[in-house]
């Protein structure tokens, strides 16, 4: 009952169940998983951190518990300990595109930009049609410079348009104003409907490259 609460987004509901197996079975892992759950997307991140610390001391196998205590960690900006959790994860799951990609993403804030890219290349690998793990994968591939893998990822998740709006919009960040400017310009052309976007876009890196110096 408990899980099916959570499925249907009653957390609260759910956190009342799971706490009411816990006062008959306190050494109960799933249900210290399942709180730990409820309590994560409630965002009660230190209550959420103990219930999974507990489930993964009663059940090691808990890859869910170890998932989400690495984005409790990532939150914490403890890098290590969320790399750590994120490699139980993958132990138990191997097969699952998602776990590399949040310890990619991990990696990357941490600065350790090589390990981040095998991860995430990696991921993309298992979940080759995965948005979220190809946008990524492609933001890491322009930190690092490879600028046409990093559009040919974006097209992979999206289009050639929105590869070169996101292009644009790395470039915009970085300052880098006269290659956001031709990466807009090129969104535009690959497809005018996307214009009224991408021209917002383009204008902020024609004010910004006009007021910057020399």
């Amino acid at each position: 009952i408990g899980r099916l609460f959570l499925e249907k987004g009653l957390l609260e509901e759910a956190e009342e169940e799971f706490r009411g197996i816990l006062e008959k079975n306190p050494d109960y892992a799933l249900a210290h998983e399942g709180l730990g759950r409820a309590l994560f997307s409630r965002n009660k991140l230190r209550e959420a951190e103990n219930d999974f610390d507990r489930a993964i001391q009663l059940d090691p196998s808990l890859w869910q518990a170890h998932n989400l205590l690495g984005i409790i960690y990532d939150r914490k900006k403890e890098f290590k300990k969320a790399s750590f959790h994120y490699q139980k994860a993958i132990t138990l799951q191997p097969n699952l595109g998602i776990l590399y990609n949040n310890l990619g993403m991990s990696l990357f804030l941490k600065g350790d930009y090589e390990a981040s890219l095998q991860a995430l290349i990696e991921g993309a690998k298992l979940d080759p049609n995965n948005k979220k793990i190809n946008n990524n994968l492609a933001l890491l591939l322009c930190k690092t410079g490879r600028f046409q893998d990093a559009f040919e990822t974006f097209k992979r998740a999206g289009n050639e348009a929105l590869a070169y709006y996101n292009i644009g919009s790395f470039y915009l960040i970085e300052k880098k104003y006269k290659e956001a400017i031709q990466s807009y310009q090129k969104a535009i052309n690959a497809k005018p409907e996307f214009y009224v976007e991408a021209y917002e876009q383009m204008n902020k890196a024609k004010a910004a490259l006009a007021t910057s110096p020399l």
